[in-house]
């Protein structure tokens, strides 16, 4: 397995936890975007927007994207808005295969709300509910969602490693 795995979708779909356990199936490096770059901006994806707005954190996210896949990292688990910028599907879809990970917006709520670094880890970006954002935010990105994915897998009532199993089943 020497192409990349690219994991898409919205915050809490799975996408790092899946990222772990596909690499660990596969035996080949991988890579949290998110948690990269607050580790390469030395502060949290909040600060990084606070300060530089979501524009240049776009911009970092793409540059991020482009080091790591000079890195040589296998699986990458990417940040929910990735798909924003169309030369990040075109450099995905180039240099690997995508999988978007979806779950129904009740779901992506739910799980939000049980995780302890929602505030700071995933900034709200609409100021609005939690399900009203994801919904509002999902129906948005679904056709960009669809425009980077080779596949896609629910992941609702999935655990983590049975998506990473179905992956590597697709590879």
């Amino acid at each position: 397995m020497k192409k990349p795995v690219f994991l898409v979708g919205y915050r809490c779909v799975g996408k790092s936890t899946v990222a772990f356990h596909l690499a660990r199936m596969l035996d080949v490096p991988w890579v949290d975007l998110d948690r990269d770059m607050e580790e390469h901006a030395r502060c949290s994806i909040e600060e990084f927007v606070q300060r530089h707005g979501w524009e240049a954190f776009r911009e970092l996210e793409m540059l991020t994207l482009q080091r790591v896949l000079e890195e040589g990292f296998i699986v990458v688990a990417t940040g929910g808005g990735i798909v924003t910028r169309p030369e990040n599907i075109h450099t995905m879809r180039a240099q690997g295969l995508v999988f978007h990970l979806d779950a129904m917006p009740e779901t992506v709520a739910a799980r939000m709300a049980k995780d302890h670094k929602n505030g700071v880890v995933r900034p709200a970006l609409k100021g609005v509910s939690a399900l009203d954002e994801v919904q509002e935010i999902m129906a948005a990105r679904a056709p960009l969602y669809a425009e980077a994915a080779h596949g896609v897998i629910k992941t609702d009532d999935l655990s983590p490693e049975a998506v990473a199993e179905e992956i590597v089943r697709s590879l």
